[in-house]
């Protein structure tokens, strides 16, 4: 690998890095207390359980 692809490796790595840190921000700002829109944690948690629920119950339902 020459050092320009390295170089680029590098900066593509990096570029990922930035996009899954930002992703992870916009994931933690729902719940962050200072956002006047926050979601409940409890509650989401909740819906999560259900719709996991609900969607093991439908591939039981299809059988094998």
């Amino acid at each position: 690998m020459t050092h320009y692809e390295e170089k680029q490796n590098l900066k593509a790595n990096l570029i990922n890095d930035v996009i899954f840190y930002t992703n992870r921000l916009e994931d933690l700002w729902q719940y962050h207390p200072e956002n006047p829109k926050k979601l409940d944690v409890v509650d989401e948690y909740n819906a999560l359980k259900n719709e996991i629920h609900l969607l093991e119950d439908r591939i039981q339902q299809l059988g094998e």
